[in-house]
């Protein structure tokens, strides 16, 4: 959740203002780069989720047929993907099916886990994924609205620091529960205390 969350952070004003960076950055952008760029961010963020799963059924030890269903559904995508470009879409389709693929994976997971070592999947979709949608959601809708107001680079910057500021916020209230807002703000205090401590030992 915590990794989801820094991504996220650093995704959403890209993700607004694509245009601006890529063309900052490059100076001549390329067809479809614009797309490209949005749909990968949003397929990392879905993956970002399942990473913790994988690990744990790499842990687990029984990973035959875990592998053999994941493998299926990866060459099941490309298919897809060649199906659709001989079609005539866009190149792009590509990724729009690896989200779709990703979205797949992350709930291919959380069955498989829950039918091997019994993993609480109810608890996850709503503790990490519910929450995890719950801050993109409200995030998303504050920061579009003045995402309009950016122009130029300069402008960006400020807004980057905008994004960084409010989502901070939001995440720190909606994003974690109880004892996870406890646990940063003891975690916070005592590194505060201990940087105090050293700058005093050195006077």
């Amino acid at each position: 959740k915590i990794s989801f969350f820094l991504l996220w952070v650093i995704a959403l004003p890209i993700l607004l203002k694509t245009e601006i960076v890529l063309l900052w950055w490059l100076k001549v952008v390329p067809e479809y780069s614009v797309y490209f760029c949005r749909l990968f961010l949003i397929s990392v963020l879905i993956d970002t989720l399942s990473g913790p799963l994988w690990m744990l059924v790499q842990a687990t030890g029984e990973i035959r047929k875990y592998q053999l269903i994941i493998s299926f559904l990866f060459w099941l995508s490309i298919l897809f993907a060649l199906f659709f470009l001989k079609w005539g879409y866009l190149p792009y389709v590509v990724l729009y099916i690896r989200i779709v693929l990703s979205c797949v994976l992350l709930f291919t997971r959380l069955i498989l886990l829950k039918s091997m070592i019994r993993f609480p999947a109810g608890i996850f979709i709503r503790d990490v994924i519910g929450r995890c949608v719950l801050v993109m959601f409200v995030t998303f809708i504050i920061v579009v609205l003045c995402s309009e107001l950016i122009q130029n680079i300069w402008e960006f910057v400020l807004f980057v620091l905008f994004v960084f500021s409010l989502c901070g916020i939001i995440i720190f209230v909606l994003g974690f529960n109880h004892s996870e807002r406890l646990f940063i703000r003891t975690a916070v205090i005592k590194t505060f205390n201990k940087l105090k401590r050293e700058k005093f030992s050195r006077k």
